[in-house]
């Protein structure tokens, strides 16, 4: 499995009749930060750079260059890093956030007090958080949608979608799910993995 090195997430609003109507108070609560190199954005069609301090908002799709990285904060609950080569798209609503990845390498951090409303979904999997520190990796299409998630601290909920197949994942485990395989089980995370995740510790959740 190819890792990376160390030094390589909502508003809208609307004009009717001259008005400007404002967006609710949770659609504001994603920030960029820590932007390096090209990352952009897809919203309604339209493609931007995003920079620090962005606001990002539900349906952004974020794409992240070579070389290049984002972390997506929702400041007090969890934020997440994505990596050189990645995409994220942001799905929330007042009680909820599911953050799917088409592709790519994405770290998060999760206060286990604040973020429990956060789920990932893959092309195989959906992920929900109980609190942790942890990996996922998501090949592209034509790769038989290969997922790949390790957990360095806490656990999660690994759903396998199109099965009955749910398991728990612990600190130190990992799991691999080609496809939709109902046979995929948790593995000893290799040490790669977690050390690769240790660099989510300087994510500031403020």
């Amino acid at each position: 499995m190819k890792m990376w090195n160390k030094t390589g997430f909502l508003f809208f609003y609307f004009l009717a009749a001259g008005i400007l109507i404002s967006a609710p108070a949770w659609a504001s609560d994603f920030k960029a930060s820590g932007v390096s190199g090209k990352v952009t954005a897809v919203r309604d069609g339209e493609t931007r750079v995003v920079a620090e301090g962005d606001a990002l908002e539900n349906g952004d799709r974020i794409l992240t260059a070579e070389d290049s990285r984002l972390d997506v904060i929702k400041a007090g609950a969890w934020g997440y890093r994505l990596l050189a080569s990645s995409e994220s798209v942001i799905h929330a609503d007042e009680t909820k956030t599911e953050i799917e990845m088409p592709q790519g390498n994405v770290i998060f951090k999760v206060n286990p007090m604040q973020g429990r409303d956060l789920s990932v979904r893959t092309p195989v999997v959906v992920v929900a958080v109980r609190g942790t520190q942890f990996w996922g990796q998501v090949l592209p299409a034509g790769t038989s949608h290969n997922s790949t998630f390790a957990v360095r601290e806490g656990d999660v909920e690994v759903t396998v979608v199109g099965s009955e197949n749910k398991m728990m994942l612990q600190a130190g485990q990992a799991i691999d799910v080609q496809g939709e395989s109902a046979t995929a089980a948790a593995r000893e995370a290799k040490p790669a993995e977690l050390d690769a995740i240790s660099q989510i510790e300087d994510l500031a959740l403020e």
